[in-house]
């Protein structure tokens, strides 16, 4: 935080003795409410009541940019919950035209295309116990140099520190509902990394645009926090495991009359290697690692014209891992063999009305859906209201042990049906 006023004050006195530059600040709260099915447990909590006050602070000039959002969590019910949220904290240079940009700080990139199966976007933590929108995604640190023609963009990405992901308390119902003793990145050389090391991570993207289709290739090697193995070690230790992977994606976005088409395709490589480590459960020790995987999503959404004057798309995604055995899918995605079809309606009226409805299958396990509704409206000019719910299918857990169906899938959060609202004032 000291770091952060010292630079905010650097900032203000860059401004007033060299240029002219348009500086910005956006205090804002969010409320957010929800009730869980009663999971009889009484180590997990199934009511939130948050706060999170916060800012926004923006800053630009021909040649500097300094964008930056902060927000701390008050839980009324849990205070595990209470944390600080980084979004996109950057400080930019670039040259008069803007055709190259430097960027360095907590980043956000948006690597996917797809709106609801979003294994693609996997450097960004995604936190899955908040209902609010605009902290939903954490930034990471890394330095970007990205260069502009008139319909393509380069960029590099050099991300030099390791950091867990973001995971819920062992209160939260969208969890485990357990803590890990210690989580450890495995590098391709099998040595260990904890959580703040120094480790040289990079990545290369092109963007390129046409009047009907937006293309992007990407490649990164880094350690890859979307893919996790949690063992009790040989000290009884219960630690989940990253590993250091190569990644390559395409990704496309086409028009074709009214119906846009998206798709992903997602590769991640990893060096051979095996760990000592209780697998299936407790007492069981095997030899397990990660396997290379394709994970290929496609999306389209068209529009429906139901109602004059409103705008109704139709979504319909899928999403499939290839290169792994049925048995362990549920190890590399929740999503590993996943249909999904929605219904996205806009009024089109000055209160930005919207409402969502989305249903999930899996269809390896068609007993395991995900049904949720959400509305969303604007208030006022300052104040966003939202109201929805979620229902979760899962199959039954075999046993009470920390095994493997115990821990992947929809399993874990079988009983987490919730309803939840949210209240966002900006000012």
């Amino acid at each position: 935080m000291l770091i952060l006023a010292r630079l905010y004050f650097l900032l203000f006195l860059v401004t007033s003795v060299s240029f002219a530059a348009d500086i910005s600040f956006s205090p804002f709260l969010h409320m957010e409410a929800a009730a869980f099915q009663d999971d009889t447990n009484a180590f997990t909590q199934d009511q939130i009541l948050s706060f999170i006050p916060g800012n926004q602070l923006e800053f630009s000039s021909t040649y500097f940019s300094f964008f930056s959002k902060l927000a701390y969590r008050f839980d009324s019910f849990d205070a595990k919950r209470d944390s600080w949220f980084w979004g996109e904290n950057t400080l930019s240079v670039q040259d008069a035209d803007g055709d190259i940009v430097l960027t360095g700080g907590l980043q956000r990139l948006q690597l996917g295309t797809l709106d609801i199966f979003q294994s693609a976007d996997f450097i960004n933590d995604s936190l899955s116990d908040t209902y609010t929108q605009d902290i939903n995604r954490q930034g990471y640190p890394m330095l970007s140099l990205k260069f502009f023609t008139e319909s393509s963009k380069f960029s590099f990405f050099y991300l030099p520190y390791f950091y867990r992901p973001y995971y819920p308390a062992n209160s939260a119902r969208m969890g485990f509902g357990l803590e890990f003793d210690q989580q450890l990145l495995v590098g391709s050389d099998g040595t260990y990394y904890k959580s703040g090391s120094t480790f040289t991570q990079y990545g290369l993207k092109l963007d390129h645009s046409t009047e009907h289709m937006d293309l992007s290739l990407s490649y990164f090697h880094l350690a890859d926090r979307s893919l996790t193995f949690s063992y009790v070690d040989e000290n009884f230790l219960l630690t989940r495991y990253f590993f250091e992977s190569d990644l390559f994606l395409a990704a496309v976005e086409g028009n074709i009359a009214e119906t846009i088409i998206k798709a992903n395709v997602l590769f991640k490589s990893y060096a051979p290697m095996s760990l000592l480590t209780n697998d299936q459960n407790v007492g069981t020790i095997t030899q397990s690692g990660p396997r290379d995987h394709t994970i290929a999503s496609i999306g389209l959404e068209t529009k429906w014209n139901l109602i004059s004057g409103h705008d109704t798309s139709w979504l319909l995604e899928h999403q499939r891992i290839l290169g792994t055995g049925n048995d362990i899918t549920d190890r590399y995605s929740v999503f590993g063999n996943d249909i999904s079809w929605g219904i996205r309606h806009q009024f089109n009226d000055t209160m930005n009305k919207q409402i969502l409805m989305v249903h999930i299958i899996d269809l390896a396990h068609t007993e395991e859906q995900i049904f949720q509704c959400d509305y969303r409206q604007n208030l006022n000019d300052q104040f966003k209201f939202s109201l929805g719910g979620r229902l979760i299918q899962a199959k039954s857990r075999t046993d009470e042990s920390l095994g493997f169906d115990n821990l992947n899938g929809l399993t874990i959060v079988e009983d987490a049906d919730t309803i939840y609202t949210t209240l966002s004032f900006v000012y």
